[in-house]
């Protein structure tokens, strides 16, 4: 595994890259926006934007320009899109009941809905939400009521990566229990994080009784601990982790196997393939991120979730920081010091990166370690399929646009900060607004 690639090595693809492409643009005219909207959501790849409206008293959900049935309230923070972004759902409100709305279509009416629904599943098929009918609270897969409980606790509502599998936990009582495709196991005095393997056959979760806690796997409860961390499993299912504590000190188990103690350990993180993995640590005030059972450089803090491997396993970065300054560390190697720093990408075969940073009030796009131009603001930042290209939005002043490969194109009074996203043929799209019309938006290579 090549973690301790040389910054020369970067440096030397920066300057190997392709040069910036010509592009043909397409603008299709989705709607007039109405100014007066609220809550306004993007879909993750930038091409879909939903957003709420009232007129008359009555509210409406738009997506894409396009408004849906009218309710007496559109329940705030339910407004979301499928991953792929082909799908939308919320919760409305009329006469007291409440109705989510899939796809354009209300479902049946209930008393209630908790916070955080509707969600839909990794692979956008299935759809759930947790209801509330009297005095009892319930999960509603795909249309279809599950068992009534006193509670469902918050936040534990999850599907397996296909879609095809839900669990959560559910009060009994004073009790927990984890339930799983409808089905209700052992009691708990506590029940939450429950996950699922990748493929959807395997499902842990941590449990806890009196002062013990622990990981109950495959409906197996392991060893009891002070505390234990959420399990992980690998993507291919074969290896399992998760972090546990004597109360004292903090270590990890890898399929059971002890590593060397801490004062804290972080969330776990496996490589595509499996092969590797790396967790950030603390040692005195110093933390560092431990691959491979290795602890690298001590740094004053490592950010929280920053820990990203290339999509080919052979690269790891993370983000530090060490006084006042912040680091993207890629394979060891820490770049320039900056304020701030954001949003990382690896490029699909893990040989390019870049990633946002902030310097004195302004954005700055950093690409193989060379910094790009200043602006105001930043959105997503996409590498092309085939890694020569990289494109993401951007503000200066008043006019927003996206810039491919440090050139800036068209302006418009906005863009979809969670867009510009890339096809597999090679061609950019993102929403934009300009004359308070919504387009999509689609860039061409000649």
């Amino acid at each position: 595994m090549r973690l301790t690639l040389c910054a020369f090595a970067y440096c030397l693809l920066a300057l190997q890259a392709a040069a910036a492409a010509d592009y043909k643009v397409e603008e299709t005219l989705l709607g007039v926006v109405d100014l007066n909207y609220k809550t306004p959501v993007i879909s993750r790849d930038g091409r879909h934007l939903a957003y709420t409206i009232e007129k008359d008293k009555k509210w409406r959900a738009v997506i894409d320009c396009r408004p849906g049935p009218e309710f007496d309230q559109i329940v705030e923070g339910s407004l979301t899109f499928s991953p792929d972004g082909n799908r939308s759902a919320y919760a409305g409100v009329s006469g007291g009941k409440v109705f989510v709305v899939i796809d354009g279509k209300p479902g049946a009416a209930y008393d209630g809905i908790a916070s955080g629904s509707p969600m839909f599943s990794p692979d956008s098929e299935h759809v759930a939400y947790v209801a509330l009918k009297g005095d009892k609270q319930l999960v509603v897969v795909d249309g279809s009521p599950g068992p009534e409980f006193e509670g469902i606790v918050d936040g534990s509502l999850t599907f397996s990566a296909t879609g095809g599998r839900v669990g959560y936990a559910a009060g009994k009582g004073d009790k927990r229990v984890a339930v799983v495709d409808g089905k209700a196991g052992p009691e708990y005095d506590r029940v939450d994080s429950i996950v699922f393997s990748h493929d959807g056959k395997r499902v842990a979760y941590r449990a806890g009784n009196g002062g013990k806690a622990f990981i109950v796997i495959d409906g197996k409860p392991g060893p009891g601990y002070a505390a234990v961390g959420p399990l992980a499993f690998s993507p291919n299912g074969g290896r399992k982790t998760y972090a546990v504590s004597d109360g004292k000190q903090e270590w990890v188990l890898f399929d059971g196997k002890p590593s060397p103690r801490y004062d804290v350990v972080g969330a776990i993180v496996f490589s595509p393939d499996s092969k590797h993995a790396a967790y950030a640590a603390a040692k005195g005030r110093k933390q560092f991120v431990v691959i491979d059972g290795t602890p690298g450089s001590a740094y004053d803090a490592i950010r929280d979730g920053s820990i990203t491997f290339s999509a080919d396993s052979n690269h790891v970065a993370y983000s530090a920081a060490k006084g006042d300054k912040c680091f993207q560390v890629v394979d060891g190697v820490p770049g320039p010091g900056y304020d701030a720093i954001g949003t990382f990408v690896f490029s699909p075969d893990g040989s390019r990166f870049a990633y946002a940073a902030q310097e004195g009030g302004k954005s700055i796009v950093v690409v193989d370690g060379v910094p790009g131009s200043k602006v105001d603001r930043l959105g997503n930042l996409a590498f092309s399929p085939d890694g020569r290209h990289i494109a993401y939005s951007a503000r200066e002043g008043a006019a927003w646009h996206v810039v491919i490969d440090g050139v800036p194109g068209r302006d418009y009074v906005f863009v979809a900060n969670s867009g510009p996203s890339y096809n597999p043929d090679g061609s950019l799209e993102y929403l934009a607004i300009k004359d308070e019309s919504l387009y999509r938006v689609k860039q061409i290579p000649e």
